[in-house]
């Protein structure tokens, strides 16, 4: 989870001014699925009672950008503190950093995904690459109607793929160029404060 540095609070301003961001604690409620949040809350306030909390969580990708992402958090019948009850990806993620908006509302009729909000942390070209690619992945996945896993064929699943094989080179070639310059003493370049051996730079 993303320290809040200036940069995390530039991007959170940048998306919803009104609010500020705040961590939460992720409990995978039972039967929720990965990536389906909305479903996930929706389901539950279905049979417990409570609201779906719309927003972003706010992710930093090693120090090269920052991401905010379309979510959805539980809000209990009693009202506050939300809960985070869809799986995360690595297991090891135990809360999240999230930015409450109530325009950022999901369409279960349309269900589009909103592409995430990202912003370099670098000024490097290859950065910039990797996000612009991410969005036409959204828009691809969005051509297709449904919700969740979507099947792809055809330039589009050719794309999808060329978009994954670029991307993993885009961040294998950051790695390179970037980390070994960083001394193991000086301060991350992800803007935690912390000497970069202490942070990114841990074994």
């Amino acid at each position: 989870m993303p320290s809040l540095t200036q940069a995390v609070i530039a991007l959170c301003r940048r998306i919803q001014p009104a609010n500020s961001p705040d961590y939460f604690p992720v409990k995978p409620g039972l039967g929720s699925k990965q990536v389906e949040c909305f479903v996930n809350v929706r389901q539950k306030v279905e049979v417990e009672g409570g609201r779906m909390q719309f927003g972003w969580a706010v992710w930093q990708c090693s120090q090269y950008y920052l991401e905010a992402e379309h979510h959805a958090v539980y809000e209990p019948p009693s009202g506050p503190p939300w809960v985070d009850i869809t799986p995360p990806l690595l297991a090891t993620i135990d809360r999240i950093l999230f930015l409450p908006d109530d325009n950022a509302v999901f369409d279960f009729n349309a269900g589009q995904l909103r592409d995430n909000i990202r912003m370099p942390l670098l000024d490097d070209a290859r950065v910039q690459e990797f996000c612009d690619l991410s969005s036409e992945r959204t828009l691809i996945l969005n051509s297709v109607p449904g919700f969740g896993e979507v099947r792809l064929s055809g330039h589009r699943a050719r794309r999808i793929e060329y978009i994954e094989t670029r991307r993993a080179a885009l961040l294998a070639e950051l790695q390179r160029a970037h980390e070994r310059k960083v001394g193991r003493n000086d301060p991350c370049p992800c803007g935690t404060g912390k000497k970069y051996k202490k942070c990114h730079g841990a074994a």
